[in-house]
């Protein structure tokens, strides 16, 4: 299997999984003067979930760089919608697109995977580092409902441990938050 290192966002979503409306009604605020820091609690707790679970939760356009092909390559940060596209450096140093009909795209493994069409192989490669990118969309969907409730109320708990908190709380919360962050974490990638 092809080592894969660690993905770069392209595209960030478009929306996060929590609302500011929901974030408010879960704080019991009211007032809109605190909207900018709330927003910016409801990114970063997408951020924290995103890493404990190893999970990409709204979609969004992530790239990986491979050193070489391999019979199978997973992706990392699961859910894999799909791969855009699959570039390499041929033998002479030109960068080259590989045609999507030389391999297969596995959405419904976790994580996903892409690996040889029946009859096909790997094209030549300049061996160089980082001479493969992959480019593809992964994450639940484009709306806060389709990210599963455990990892949405593990965001709800950080929000409530990172806005306005006694501390004397925040070992309790920690333990919440990183359990209903493991319920859906990934292992192995």
């Amino acid at each position: 299997m092809a080592s894969v290192q660690e993905p770069i966002v392209v595209t960030e979503p478009v929306k996060e999984p929590l609302s500011l409306a929901e974030a408010k009604d879960h704080l019991n605020e009211l007032e809109s003067e605190h909207d900018s820091k709330i927003n910016g609690l409801i990114k970063a707790a997408r951020l924290e979930a995103e890493r404990q679970t190893g999970r990409a939760l709204i979609n969004q356009t992530l790239q990986v760089a491979l050193d070489k092909f391999s019979q199978v390559i997973e992706l990392p940060m699961p859910p894999l919608k799909s791969v855009e596209s699959i570039t390499y450096v041929d033998p002479d140093g030109n960068t080259q697109t590989l045609g999507v009909s030389v391999y297969r795209v596995d959405i419904k493994s976790t994580p996903g995977r892409v690996t040889l069409a029946d009859g096909q192989s790997w094209p030549d490669i300049l061996p160089v580092a980082s001479s493969i990118v992959i480019e593809f969309i992964a994450g639940y969907g484009n709306e806060g409902g389709d990210v599963p409730e455990s990892i949405r109320q593990g965001m709800r708990l950080y929000l409530t441990k990172h806005y306005d908190l006694d501390a004397r709380v925040g070992a309790y919360l920690d333990q919440a938050i990183k359990s209903s962050f493991n319920q859906k974490k990934v292992y192995g990638i």
